[in-house]
């Protein structure tokens, strides 16, 4: 039977519905392997979850202030900072544009000279 790429990679190479003795040991290692792999996954989409939208940002937005502590005035300063970076990061922090910026411009600011 002649199958071209495609269609070897779309049928499946094992039988699911054949029944065999060692049953429990594949599902074992079935399970084991894809926990294993799930695991890793919710790992990774929990890093991209904090790296691109904290939880703390959010929060941010409805202006809540712990009344129970008490910040200084540098923690404040740092905060806004912090938000500050985030905010140019996320929306507008591209090397590109630090590139046209920096490089492009400043060369044409030189050549002018």
């Amino acid at each position: 039977m002649h199958l071209d790429i495609l269609s070897k990679l779309l049928t499946l190479s094992i039988n699911l519905l054949h029944q065999n003795s060692n049953d429990f040991e594949d599902s074992y290692q079935f399970f084991k392997n894809a926990t294993f792999s799930v695991s890793i996954a919710c790992f990774g989409i929990f890093i991209a979850f904090l790296s691109y939208k904290p939880f703390y940002s959010s929060l941010q937005n409805l202006n809540l202030l712990n009344s129970f502590v008490k910040r200084d005035p540098k923690r404040i300063l740092l905060d806004k900072i912090i938000y500050l970076i985030y905010d140019w990061s996320y929306n507008r922090g591209y090397i590109d544009i630090f590139y046209s910026i920096s490089l492009t411009k400043g060369i044409k600011g030189l050549a002018k000279l």
